[in-house]
C-alpha cells in the first residue's frame, strides 16, 4: 500500500491516514510512505512511524506521479492500494477494494471518497467535488465499471501497473501545486486499452474521507484547478484520441450544465444566495476548463505530444 506525502503541513493528517489503515479489518502486508522532495518531512515521518509497520522512502523523481511510480517499484505485493496523505480510511476500506479482485478480469478499482470539510471552508456544489478530490454528483453509481478511479482511493494489480510504466510523469501535480492533473485518467486509460473497458471497477462500499482545507473552496483555487483540468484533459486527448473524452463530455451534458441551470433557477425564484454562488461556480469551472482545453489543443497543433 502506498501513501504519497510532500509537505510538513500535512504531517498530522498523514499519521492519521496511516493509523486508520492499520486499524482496518484487513491491514496491508506492506505500507510505503513515499515523500516527494522533502528531506525534513522524510525524517519526521521516519521518527513518528518507527513503532509502526510502515517504511518511509524518498521519491526518485518529482511530483505525485513520480512518487507513486517510485513506490510501485519498491512494493512486492500482488495488489497495490493508494490513499492520499490527507485522507483517512474506514475500517472496511482495504477489504472492500481487495474483494473486487476476486474476478480475474479486474485490474483496477476505486472507492467512494467523502469530503471532510475544514470548519472554515465554504461548501462547493456537489457537481464540483472532483475539484477537491472527492466523489462528485454525476459519478457512476453502484458496483460498475469506470474509466478511472479517484486518486485518494484506488487499488490495482502491481504487474499491470509495472507493465503500463507506472503513472506518466507529465500528468499530475508537482510541488503540491495542481498545475496539472488527470494522472489517474492517463494511467487507467492505458490499463483499459490493454485489459478491456470493464477492467476498472467502482466499489462504493470502500470508503475514505478526504480533508478539504478552506483554501480549496475559494474562487481562486477553483479557477486554478479548473485550468489545470482543462489543460491536462487536452493532453490526454492528444495522447489517447477523442474517445478518452466521452465520459467527461457526458458529465458536462448530463450533470454540470443541468446543475448550473437548477442552481440559477433556485436563486432566481427563491432569492437563495448559496444557490447563486453554486451556479456561478459551476459556470466558472466549466468556462475556465473549456478555455484551457481549447487553448491547449490549439497550442498542440504547433507542439504535438508524443505518445
Amino acid at each position: 500500500m502506498i501513501v504519497c506525502a510532500h509537505t510538513m503541513k500535512r504531517l498530522e493528517l498523514t499519521l492519521k491516514c496511516v493509523s486508520s489503515v492499520h486499524a482496518g479489518v484487513v491491514t496491508p502486508s506492506e505500507l510505503v510512505i513515499v515523500v516527494d522532495n522533502n528531506l525534513v518531512l522524510e525524517e519526521a515521518l521516519r521518527e513518528r512511524t518507527r513503532n509502526t509497520p510502515a517504511e518511509v522512502i524518498g521519491s526518485a523523481g518529482r511530483g505525485a506521479s513520480d512518487a507513486r511510480s517510485t513506490a510501485i517499484t519498491h512494493c512486492t505485493s500482488e495488489l497495490v492500494a493508494f490513499i492520499d496523505d490527507d485522507a483517512w480510511a474506514e475500517p472496511t476500506w482495504l477489504d472492500e477494494l481487495k474483494n473486487a479482485f476476486d474476478s480475474a478480469n479486474v485490474v483496477g478499482a476505486g472507492g467512494l471518497v467523502v469530503p471532510e470539510w475544514d470548519v472554515r471552508a465554504s461548501r462547493i456544489p456537489d457537481e464540483l467535488l472532483w475539484v477537491v478530490g472527492s466523489t462528485y454528483r454525476g459519478h457512476p453509481e453502484g458496483r460498475v465499471p469506470i474509466t478511472r478511479p479517484i486518486g485518494a482511493s484506488m487499488m490495482a494489480r502491481r504487474d499491470a501497473l509495472v507493465e503500463a510504466g507506472g503513472f506518466p510523469s507529465d500528468f499530475g501535480p508537482r510541488g503540491g501545486k495542481k498545475s496539472s492533473s488527470n494522472e489517474e485518467l492517463a494511467l487507467f486509460t492505458c490499463l483499459r486499452e490493454r485489459f478491456g473497458p470493464e477492467s476498472i471497477l467502482y466499489v462504493p462500499t470502500a470508503v475514505v474521507h478526504h480533508f478539504v482545507p478552506a483554501e480549496r473552496t475559494t474562487w481562486r483555487y477553483l479557477v486554478g484547478r479548473s485550468w489545470a483540468e482543462g489543460t491536462s484533459k487536452a493532453l490526454a486527448r492528444q495522447r489517447f484520441g477523442r474517445e478518452v473524452m466521452s465520459y467527461d463530455s457526458s458529465y458536462v451534458r448530463e450533470t454540470l450544465l443541468p446543475g448550473a441551470i437548477a442552481y440559477l433557477s433556485r436563486a432566481t425564484h427563491r432569492g437563495n444566495n448559496e444557490a447563486l454562488r453554486h451556479a456561478g461556480m459551476c459556470g466558472a469551472s466549466l468556462g475556465v476548463t473549456a478555455a484551457a482545453y481549447l487553448w491547449q489543443l490549439v497550442f498542440a497543433k504547433i507542439k504535438p505530444i508524443e505518445r
